[in-house]
């Protein structure tokens, strides 16, 4: 007596199949009906519901380039705030005001992390606090920022597709060296030099 079992499903996993072990369930409600036809062309069927929820937030300074798996201890690390300002430092980055400036503004790209997550980034963006308040350019890179004189703490929010967020943070401790200017342009009080 030949019998006819076929599985099918519907919702966040589409698809008909004979077997579900190995099956890849996406995030999301999946409805699965097994049929069983015999011979004589009588059917039969159960069904359930399999839910997948998303529990693991993104990993901050994990793989960006990798999307199967971001989390492998052996792929190369992307930028955290650790590997910015380590924690031996006190997670502090100390750098002085820019030449005849009252703040420090950042170049280029090497205080923006990278993040990576099972299903996707949604989101990533800082946040400012302490002296400097004020985001002065896009909150989604700290090239062009400006920083105060004094201690700032950069707070990077990391969102996944479901909602899900990592945070991390780190210190901006701008000092003023540079001493006062004798005998500079008293004309213009915009720029003296």
């Amino acid at each position: 007596a030949q019998i006819i079992v076929t599985c099918v499903l519907s919702g966040a996993t589409t698809g008909t199949v004979t077997d579900l072990d190995g099956q890849i369930f996406e995030i999301g409600t999946t409805h699965v009906v097994w049929y069983v036809e015999d011979q004589f062309g009588n059917v039969d069927s159960c069904d359930f519901y399999v839910e997948v929820s998303d529990t693991t937030p993104p990993c901050i300074g994990c793989d960006p380039l990798d999307p199967i798996n971001p989390f492998n201890p052996n792929d190369p690390q992307g930028v955290s705030c650790e590997t910015i300002a380590p924690s031996v430092n006190n997670s502090t980055v100390q750098v002085a005001t820019t030449e005849h400036q009252n703040y420090y503004e950042h170049v280029g790209r090497s205080w923006n992390i990278t993040a990576n997550d099972n299903v996707g980034i949604a989101s990533i963006v800082y946040t400012l606090s302490g002296v400097t308040q004020d985001i002065t350019i896009s909150d989604t890179t700290l090239n062009g920022q400006r920083f105060n004189i004094g201690t700032t703490t950069v707070t990077w929010i990391v969102t996944d597709d479901t909602g899900l967020t990592s945070e991390c943070s780190f210190n901006v401790l701008v000092t003023d060296d540079e001493p006062p200017c004798i005998g500079c342009d008293s004309i213009d009080p915009v720029d003296p030099f």
